[in-house]
């Protein structure tokens, strides 16, 4: 059993077995994006029904929270959460228990957010991002 696991350590190398990089503050985030400045509140480009999805994120009693609000419609899902890196893309991790879901999340929404179905974000430029999850994407800016 010990040679196994020896020979098993000696062929993938330390770094399969390194943990991924999350952020679980603000300042977590910003250091693992490389970016001090990166803006917290975001707005959405691309919707076709004129009522932009807004993306803030924020600290509350010490953890990253992230919320997802529809222009006029209210609140999607918010809730604390991880922002890990996942190659060259970032993930949204709620942490379990935590995600709140508003009157505008549809039920497929919120099915896919219980499910594990993650949201991630891909920069574009200093102020834009693509922000996508099971069945939506859209782009977003800064300003």
């Amino acid at each position: 059993m010990r040679a196994t696991l020896v020979a098993a350590l000696t062929l993938f190398p330390a770094a399969t077995f390194a943990a991924t990089p999350c952020a679980e503050t603000i300042g977590d985030l910003r250091a693992l994006l490389s970016e001090p400045a990166f803006p917290l509140k975001w707005h959405e480009t691309t919707m076709s029904d004129g009522k932009p999805l807004l993306l803030s994120i924020f600290e509350r009693d010490g953890a990253l929270v992230v919320s997802f609000e529809k222009t006029e419609e209210g609140l999607w899902a918010e809730g604390a959460s991880v922002v890990c890196r996942s190659g060259n893309d970032y993930e949204i991790r709620f942490v379990n228990g935590s995600v709140r879901f508003g009157q505008a999340a549809s039920l497929m929404l919120q099915y896919s957010m219980l499910n594990g179905g993650g949201v991630t974000f891909t920069r574009k430029a200093p102020e834009r991002m693509l922000v996508a999850m099971s069945g939506w994407s859209g782009e977003f800016a800064s300003r």
